[in-house]
Order: structure tokens, then C-alpha cells, then sequence
């Protein structure tokens, strides 16, 4: 049935697939492991869990899913308004973010469009606009993972329709200086749309969103599938420009965020100390991570303020994809770097913040690893 599949999908077909590869369940089943026996620290999640407020709030839903949620989500998008101090209308939700990304491409990127996206970084903005049969215009981070205001300036075409920025960086952790993104807001409203992913910021965090409401061509991207816990609600949401999203609403499927999935992200908005409590949580837990792998010989880490850390493996003497692999065996599963555009060539492994059991398993199972051999 390939013939019905257009060509540009077709040409992506491969590039989804590291995920599944290096799910829990298949890592289990590859191995021989109970799913219950395998740590995974791949998924950049809070394995703390939902406030109590987010799963009551779903429970008293229950009874209503017979309806449909309101079509303009307009209680959630008044909360969210009053979280960054803008209009509702500034307010964009859909299903997680990776569908606002994917209605960010259907709606600007035109067949020969550009965008330009600094490498390494997450995938999924060079997915959508290839979908859309836009080009991506790969631009190298330097060598201390900073966004080079200069460099992407100078890739900057009247094509030119998107630059995507995410900070902190997937996946170095890396934040965008916010002299960058005031660099690049220089082009005006008739440059291109800057999106700014703050998927890793910690949600309190002001970031930038205060630049949205002054700079019509900027978008800033948020979710509740980090640090609130809820992946599996799946909602995110942009601020940005009302004239703009005014247009993502028409490719917006109606009712894209469920019922379970507002009420469960209105209930986590009424509970005022919880993430608070996390990310308190996940510093200390941080704190040891960074502390413990430092010691290890041959490791280089770097600051990080996130629910993720990434770190180097070069002085191992190991590859990252033989690193991942000998955890895999061990039933603790991590993220290979060489899957990331732009790092197909280094040894960096990144690792979400565990709960203190899972983290200190990671570290005996990687201390096991580089104190042995290889596999056979």
C-alpha cells in the first residue's frame, strides 16, 4: 500500500522509531525482564505523580463523559491567562504539545517554506515542518550548547516562516539567553514566527511569556506532562499572539483537549503548594545525581535546572550507545544522545530525575557497568 503514502512521509517513516526501541516494554521483552523490574529514566516525566487536587477533579468528571468538553475551553484558557498575567486570547491548548507544534506547521508552513532550528534539539520541530513539506534549516549550537544568535540571523530567507528555540534545551538542559530571543524578535513582525519551547522550565518560572504580549512573532510553548505529572492527561499550550492563534483555532480539532484532561489540569491549578513540593523533590535528588556521577571517572556533567541531566561518557572509554545498551541489560533504560540530530557522533546519555530508588539503581547498575566489561 506504499504507493498511497506521500513521499515525504515516506522519506520519515524511520524517524519515530528510536522511541519505541527504547521503550520499558521493549527493553523488558528484549531482555527477559518483568515490566515492573525495569527502571525507565527516558521519559522526562515527574515520577512523583499528580496532585491529589488533579486526580479528584478527574473523578468528579466521571459521571459526565457522556459530554463533550467545551469546544473554546474557555475556564482553562481564563486560568492560564491569569498564570502569565495576558488575555485569554493570548491562550492556545491542545492535546500535549507535540499537537501545538504539529497546528503551528499546518497553519504557517506553505510546501517550500522554511524553518530554522538550531541542533541538537527536539525532534518533533523538524518532523511537523517536513510533513508540511517545509525545509528545516539545521543550525549548530556552539560548543557550550548556546543558541548562536548571529549564525541563525544569517540563515534568515524571505521562506523563512518559523525559528524554533527550546529552553532548556532538549536534551542538554541548556536554558536560551533571553538576550537571544530579544536578538532574534529584531526581524519585527514581519520576520518569522519565534517558537519558544519552555516544555523543561519549571513552571513557576516566568520564563518569557512577559515578551509574548510586546512581540507579535513570538510564541512560547508550555505543558502540564513535566513537573505537574500529568503525561498522561496530555495538554499543553502556547502564548502568543491573538491574530495568530485566531488562525490555529480553525486547524484545531474541535474538543482536542478531553474532558479528563481539562479537569485534571484545573484541579492541579488549585492546588498552590504542589509543585513547590516537587521540584524541591527533584533538586535534592539532582543534587546527589550530579554530585555521584561527577565522581565517576571518565563522566562530565554540567549545571542543569531541570527534571532532566544530561552528561558525557567520552572519558569512559565506552560509546553511549554501548553505555545504554549494557543498562538496558540491567533493566534500567536512559536515553542514547546519538538519536538527536546533530549528536550522531557524540557520547552524551541522557536521564530523567528518578525517585531516590530508581536513581540509585541507575548509579549501581552504571558503576557495575564501567567497573566490568563490555558486553559479549
Amino acid at each position: 500500500m506504499e504507493h498511497l503514502i506521500r513521499n515525504r512521509v515516506m522519506a520519515l517513516s524511520q524517524a519515530t522509531e528510536y522511541a519505541k526501541e527504547t521503550s520499558a516494554l521493549t527493553v523488558g521483552e528484549r531482555y527477559g525482564l518483568p515490566a515492573d523490574e525495569v527502571i525507565d529514566l527516558s521519559l522526562n516525566i515527574n515520577v512523583f505523580g499528580p496532585p491529589e487536587s488533579a486526580c479528584s477533579a478527574i473523578r468528579d468528571r466521571l459521571g459526565g463523559l457522556y459530554q463533550y468538553p467545551d469546544i473554546e475551553l474557555r475556564e482553562l484558557k481564563r486560568r492560564l491567562a491569569l498564570r502569565h498575567n495576558v488575555d485569554p486570547a493570548q491562550v492556545f491548548l491542545g492535546d500535549g504539545l507535540d499537537e501545538v507544534l504539529k497546528l503551528i506547521a499546518q497553519t504557517t508552513i506553505e510546501p517550500g517554506d522554511e524553518a530554522i532550528i538550531p541542533i541538537p534539539t527536539f525532534p518533533r520541530y523538524e518532523l511537523e515542518v517536513s510533513i508540511m513539506g517545509g525545509f528545516p534549516r539545521l543550525v549548530p549550537l556552539t560548543d557550550t550548547y548556546q543558541v548562536p544568535a548571529e549564525a541563525v540571523l544569517a540563515q534568515v530567507t524571505p521562506r523563512t516562516k518559523l525559528i524554533f528555540l527550546c529552553s532548556p534545551n532538549n536534551p542538554t538542559g541548556v536554558p536560551v539567553e533571553r538576550e537571544v530571543v530579544r536578538r532574534l524578535l529584531e526581524l519585527g513582525p514581519a520576520g518569522p514566527l519565534v517558537v519558544l519551547d519552555e516544555a523543561m522550565i519549571f513552571p513557576r518560572d516566568p520564563g518569557m511569556t512577559d515578551l509574548a504580549s510586546s512581540s507579535p512573532n513570538l510564541m512560547v510553548l508550555r505543558t502540564f506532562s513535566k513537573y505537574h505529572g500529568l503525561a498522561g492527561a496530555r495538554v499543553g499550550y502556547a502564548v502568543g499572539d491573538p491574530n495568530l492563534l485566531k488562525y490555529m483555532e480553525i486547524v484545531r480539532p474541535p474538543f482536542n483537549v478531553n474532558l479528563l484532561g481539562e479537569a485534571a489540569v484545573l484541579g492541579a491549578l488549585d492546588d498552590t503548594t504542589f509543585l513547590e513540593r516537587v521540584w524541591s523533590a527533584i533538586g535534592e535528588q539532582r543534587r546527589i545525581l550530579l554530585d555521584q556521577l561527577s565522581a565517576m571517572p571518565g563522566i562530565r556533567t554540567w549545571p542543569v535546572e531541570t527534571g532532566v541531566l544530561t552528561f558525557d561518557v567520552t572519558g569512559t572509554g565506552w560509546t553511549s550507545p554501548e553505555l545504554t545498551e549494557a543498562l538496558a541489560s540491567r533493566g534500567v533504560v536512559v536515553v542514547d544522545c546519538r538519536s538527536y540530530r546533530g549528536l550522531e557522533k557524540a557520547d552524551l546519555i541522557r536521564i530523567s530525575i528518578g525517585l531516590e530508588s530508581h536513581n540509585r539503581r541507575f548509579l549501581a547498575a552504571l558503576h557495575e557497568v564501567l567497573q566490568g566489561g563490555r558486553l559479549q
